[in-house]
C-alpha cells in the first residue's frame, strides 16, 4: 500500500536533492496526525513509546514534535549507542541532557562508578525533578541499544517517583526491557507504533504535490515513488 510510505523513505528521497524543502512541506502540511499523536501522548502519559523498525521516522517524528515544543517545553534529548548498558554511563549523559536544557545544574553530582548507580542516586534525582513546576521530558532515541536491565529498573523508579510533570519518550526499534505489560494495564504509556508513523492517503498526496507531481491515482504515487527512492 503506497498510501503508507514513511517518513524515512520520503527523507531519504529528499536529502539527495533538498531537504529543506521536505522541511517546507512538512511544515505547510503539519504531519501531522503523527505529531498530534505524540503531542497527547506526552501530554497524558508519563511514558510514550515510539516503536517501528528502523526508517520508519521515529527520530523525524521526535525532533519534529521536539523542535514545535521548544518554546514552551524543551525536550532534553539523549542518543543511546552499546556504551550506554553501563548504568554510570548512561545516567551521567542523561545528566548532561538535562543540564542542557537547563533542567539540572552542570554542576550536578555525576555517578563515580561506570558500572553501578546507587538506588539513593535515582532518589535523588527523582526528588529533584518532582520539584519542578513544569513539564519536563527527557528523549532516548535509538533505545533498542539499551539491554540492561538494571538500567530498566532505574527508570522505572525515576518514573514512579519524580512527580506528575516528568516525561520519557522512548524511540526504539524493538520493545524497551521496561514493564510495559504493567503501563498497559496502570494506562500510563502511550504506544505510537508503525501504523501510525505511515502516511495517509491525502498525506502522500500532499508530499507528492510539493515535488510537482500530479497524483491523482495510487499508480502514479507508487511509480513516482518507486523511481525516486530506488533509482
Amino acid at each position: 500500500d503506497w498510501t503508507r510510505c514513511s517518513w524515512a523513505m520520503a527523507l531519504r528521497h529528499d536529502c539527495a536533492t533538498s531537504t529543506p524543502f521536505l522541511t517546507k512541506c512538512a511544515r505547510k502540511n503539519s504531519r501531522w496526525s503523527a505529531c498530534s499523536w505524540k503531542s497527547r501522548g506526552v501530554s497524558t502519559a508519563p511514558i510514550t513509546l515510539i516503536c517501528a523498525p528502523a526508517g520508519s521516522g521515529k527520530t523525524v517524528l521526535a525532533a519534529t514534535w521536539a523542535d514545535a515544543q521548544a518554546q514552551t517545553s524543551p525536550a532534553s534529548w539523549l542518543t543511546l549507542d552499546e556504551g550506554d548498558n553501563q548504568p554510570g554511563v548512561f545516567w551521567s549523559h542523561v545528566l548532561d541532557s538535562l543540564a542542557r536544557t537547563g533542567v539540572l545544574s552542570s554542576s550536578a553530582i555525576r555517578p563515580t562508578n561506570p558500572d553501578t548507580v546507587d538506588t539513593s542516586f535515582i532518589e535523588s534525582l527523582a526528588a529533584e525533578l518532582s520539584t519542578r513546576p513544569a513539564r519536563t521530558v527527557l528523549v532516548l532515541d535509538e533505545a533498542d541499544h539499551l539491554k540492561s536491565r538494571q538500567i530498566a529498573e532505574q527508570l522505572d523508579t525515576l518514573l514512579r517517583n519524580a512527580g506528575p510533570w516528568f516525561r520519557l519518550v522512548v524511540a526504539t526499534r524493538s520493545d524497551p526491557v521496561l514493564p510495559l505489560h504493567r503501563y498497559r494495564l496502570e494506562g500510563t504509556v502511550a504506544e505510537i507504533r508503525y501504523d501510525a508513523l505511515a502516511f495517509t492517503g491525502a498525506e502522500t498526496r500532499a508530499l507528492l504535490e510539493c515535488h510537482g507531481v500530479e497524483a491523482s491515482e495510487p499508480a502514479t504515487w507508487k511509480g513516482f515513488l518507486w523511481t525516486s527512492l530506488m533509482g
